[in-house]
Formats: structure tokens, sequence, C-alpha cells
């Protein structure tokens, strides 16, 4: 009895491996195009079509971003502990809640650099800096025609 289970089963599973099989070939054969694998550098590596390069230094900016995004989390996270009079390895941190942490600090101190920013001198600038390229241009366009 359990030999013609075990029959049974491997021909069920080979019927399914058939089907499996001719639908992958299907699917590669209608847009011709190997699939890519799941994840974010595929993810990537698709978005940018054939240009691998472009996806290569995309992945490579990920990569460092992801660093100093940890190391300004575990740098806050060690002035903080300091500061309070702790020692830094007593607490520690998942490189999770570093990265995420840094993500905060980045934010909150970035926040901080454009309250510092004139903003009606530099709205002035742009506006004059417009007003000049869309004189210039007009200028440029009645010259021509």
């Amino acid at each position: 009895m359990r030999k013609k289970r075990r029959q049974v089963a491997k021909g069920h599973l080979r019927q399914q491996g058939q089907a499996y099989t001719a639908t992958r070939t299907n699917e590669t054969t209608a847009d011709s195009k190997p699939r890519a694998h799941s994840g974010l550098g595929s993810a990537i590596a698709a978005a940018a079509g054939s240009r691998q390069p472009a996806a290569g230094s995309l992945l490579a900016i990920a990569t460092i971003l992801g660093f100093l995004l940890h190391f300004a989390g575990d740098v806050s996270q060690t002035n903080y502990l300091t500061q309070l009079g702790l020692e830094p390895t007593s607490f520690p941190q998942p490189v999770d809640a570093k990265v995420i942490h840094g993500v905060y600090v980045v934010v909150s101190e970035g926040s901080e650099l454009f309250k510092d920013v004139p903003w009606p001198k530099v709205a002035t600038l742009l506006l004059l800096a417009t007003g000049f390229l869309v004189i210039t241009g007009a200028q440029q366009s009645l010259t021509q025609g």
C-alpha cells in the first residue's frame, strides 16, 4: 500500500513539475527577457533597464548612505549616553535601531539648517535670476525671428 502511495505521489509531483516548467517556458518566451530575482538590487537593476553601470552606482550610493546613517545613529547614541554619565557599551543598540536613529538625527539636524537661511533674500535672488533669464530669452527670440 505504501509503495503504491509513493508511486502516485511521485507521478503527481512529476505532473506538477512538468506543468510548472511549461508555464515558466511560456512566460520567458512571451517577453524574451530573463526574470529578475526579488530584492532591492534587482528592482533597481530592472528600473535602470540595460544600463547596468547606473544600477551599480545606485546600489553603491545606497550602501554608503546606509553606512552613514548607521554611523550617525551610533555617534548620537554614544553622545547621549555619555552626557548622561553612562558607559555607552552598557546599553548596546541593534543595528536597525541605529539606522532608524540616524535617519531621525539627519532629519532633525537638517531641519535646523533651514531655519538659519534668510528666505526673503533667497526668494528675491531667485525672482531676479528668473526675470533676467526670461528677458534675455525673449530678446534672443526677437533677434532671431
